[in-house]
């Protein structure tokens, strides 16, 4: 399903889905906060 992120310009077209609670990409990719809380990593 993420396969398509290794695309720079579609990495790129990131936004916060209305309220926060999510990162997307398109219909297809996005992320929840949760999983970004949970399962992230801190960048230096």
């Amino acid at each position: 399903m993420f396969a398509p992120l290794k695309n720079p310009a579609l990495f790129q077209s990131v936004k916060v889905k209305r309220g926060g609670y999510a990162v997307v990409w398109n219909r297809e990719i996005d992320i929840s906060e949760y999983e970004l809380w949970s399962h992230g990593q801190t960048v230096p």
